[in-house]
């Protein structure tokens, strides 16, 4: 007799074949933001690049050219300061050591004459 194997044994083979395809699928497209690199990354440096020519060019002004995916958005100035590690103090203290003085009476800082201070 030659022995064959079994309906629900084959099904039960093709099932996980498929779901075996489907996990390896997902950590290989999934990978890159678990360890930290590719897409998060780079849209992290890109926000950072983005924010350093805004605030080094034109204080928050003008912005800088930048092309950013659906994935990635465009920094506002409020999420630079953030980026940054920019901070808001008044004019009567001085910014950090470390730190400058990105003029006055900045809409991102409260209060009376504030200063923002970045890096």
């Amino acid at each position: 007799m030659k022995a064959t194997m079994p309906v629900p044994m084959v099904i039960a083979l093709i099932f996980g074949v498929i779901a075996i395809a489907i996990l390896g699928y997902w950590f290989t497209s999934q990978s890159s933001k678990l360890i930290g690199t590719g897409g998060v990354t780079e849209c992290g440096a890109k926000q950072q690049s983005f924010c350093q020519q805004w605030l080094i060019l034109s204080r928050f002004g003008v912005k800088p050219p930048g092309s950013f995916s659906s994935d990635c958005n465009e920094p506002i100035p409020a999420e630079c300061s953030i980026i940054l590690s920019c901070s808001c103090a008044s004019s009567a203290n001085a910014c950090p050591l470390g730190t400058r003085a990105i003029g006055s009476g900045s809409s991102l800082c409260s209060g009376l004459t504030p200063m923002f201070c970045c890096p």
